[in-house]
């Protein structure tokens, strides 16, 4: 379900996502040619979902309980 703060709007969307920017400054400050990377590296996230407040609020796998956040990343980590 999609949050009434926080509607889906894939590629239109006009926020920046700082954790994507810097991980991907630093891959391409480590390798500027994107197709040597890739040949060599793949990169996926761990826990694809998004948690989110009442707020909207953004609440990431390390604010979760301890107990949630285990239920949800044994399955992950598998």
């Amino acid at each position: 379900r999609e949050h009434p703060k926080r509607p889906v709007l894939g590629l239109r969307c006009p926020r920046a996502e700082v954790s994507g920017a810097r991980f991907w400054g630093l891959i391409r400050s480590l390798c500027p040619d994107p197709r040597a990377f890739f040949r060599h590296c793949f990169v996926h996230n761990l826990c694809p979902l998004l948690f989110l407040a009442a707020s909207g609020r953004n609440v990431p796998p390390p604010e979760l309980r301890a107990a949630e956040r285990e239920r949800l990343l044994a399955p992950c980590g598998a």
